[in-house]
C-alpha cells in the first residue's frame, strides 16, 4: 500500500500532523493512470480492432480521503494499544477534507437500462438477473453476491437480506419487482434446487464482466454501486415515502440518504407547478 511506502517508513511516535498533510498533498498531485479499450482501424486486415492505451487523470479528493480515513483507524488503534498518547488527526488541522469531495449523482436512465441488459447475451447471461435485482431493489453488491435461495420467497416476491450480510448489521426484508422476480424464478428452474447455494453464483467479483458490458454497449461513468443509486432515486420518484425506503435501502443515517435525492429536470418543473398550484388557491 501507498501508506506503507511513504509515511510507512516513519516511526508512529514521530508522525506529525504535518507529515500527514504533505502525503496528502503529495497524492493530490500524482495523477491517476488508468488503462481503457480503444478502438482503431488495424491497417492490415481493415477492421476494428481493440486497443489498450495507457490515460491519465487528476486524483480525486475522496481517494486520497479513504487513504487517510485508514491512516486514522490505523492511530487510533495505537492509541487504544498504548502506543502513543495523541494522534495527528486529534488536533485542530483538519486533515480528510470530507466537505471537498464530488458526491457522485449518476443514475442510469431507461434507455441505458435496455441497452446494458440487452448486452447480456451468450457468456454473460449470469449478469442479466444481478443487474436486474440490483436496480430493483437497491440492494449493495455484498448483499447481492451473499444471497442464497433460502432468503428468496418467489411466492410473495420477497427477499430477507440476513444480519451477518448487511453492512448495518441489521436484518431487512426487500420486495422484488415482477420482472426480478421472473427472472429469479428462471434461475431457480435451473438451478440444482438447493436452499443453501449461492442466488448468483459468484464467489468473487464482476468487474471485468461490468466493465467490458458497459464497453460494449456504449455506457460510461457507471459503476456497478450506482445501480443501487438508480433504484433508491426511482422509489422516491414512485411516490414511496422516504422513511420507507430508508427501511428498503438498509440506510441508517438522513445525512448518508440524502445524497441520493437528486434534482432532475422533471422534478424540478413538478415542484414549480406545485407552487404555482399552490399560489392560485392563495388568491
Amino acid at each position: 500500500h501507498i501508506l506503507e511506502k511513504t509515511i510507512g517508513k516513519k516511526r508512529v511516535r514521530k508522525i506529525r500532523p504535518s507529515d500527514v498533510e504533505h502525503y496528502k498533498i503529495l497524492r493530490l498531485n500524482t495523477p491517476v493512470e488508468i488503462q481503457v479499450n480503444e478502438i482503431t482501424v488495424d491497417p492490415r486486415k481493415k477492421r476494428k480492432i481493440k486497443v489498450k492505451k495507457t490515460v491519465t487523470r487528476p486524483r480525486k479528493i475522496a481517494s486520497v480521503n479513504r487513504e487517510l480515513e485508514l491512516l486514522r483507524a490505523m492511530l487510533n488503534f495505537a492509541k487504544a494499544e498504548g502506543l502513543i498518547v495523541t494522534s495527528p488527526f486529534d488536533h485542530g488541522t483538519k486533515l480528510i477534507s470530507s466537505a471537498a469531495e464530488v458526491e457522485r449523482d449518476r443514475v442510469l436512465t431507461a434507455e441505458e437500462e435496455i441497452r446494458l441488459l440487452d448486452a447480456c447475451g451468450k457468456r454473460r447471461t449470469h449478469i442479466r438477473p444481478l443487474i436486474m435485482v440490483a436496480v430493483d431493489t437497491a440492494m449493495r453488491r455484498g448483499e447481492l453476491f451473499k444471497l442464497r435461495w433460502a432468503d428468496v420467497n418467489l411466492p410473495m416476491r420477497q427477499v430477507t437480506i440476513r444480519a451477518e450480510n448487511a453492512k448495518t448489521e441489521r436484518m431487512r426484508m426487500v420486495g422484488l419487482t415482477a420482472r426480478s422476480a421472473a427472472e429469479l424464478q428462471i434461475l431457480w428452474d435451473k438451478s440444482p434446487k438447493d436452499l443453501d447455494r449461492l442466488v448468483f453464483g459468484i464467489t468473487s467479483t464482476v468487474k471485468n464482466a461490468w466493465k467490458s458490458i458497459c464497453e460494449d454497449c456504449g455506457i460510461y461513468d457507471l459503476r456497478f454501486h450506482d445501480l443501487r443509486h438508480t433504484a433508491t432515486t426511482r422509489l422516491i420518484r414512485a411516490g414511496v415515502p422516504a422513511s420507507e425506503v430508508m427501511k428498503i435501502t438498509g440506510h441508517t443515517q438522513m445525512k448518508t440518504f440524502l445524497r441520493y435525492l437528486n434534482l432532475t429536470n422533471e422534478s424540478v418543473a413538478a415542484s414549480a407547478s406545485m407552487l404555482d398550484s399552490y399560489l392560485e388557491n392563495q388568491g
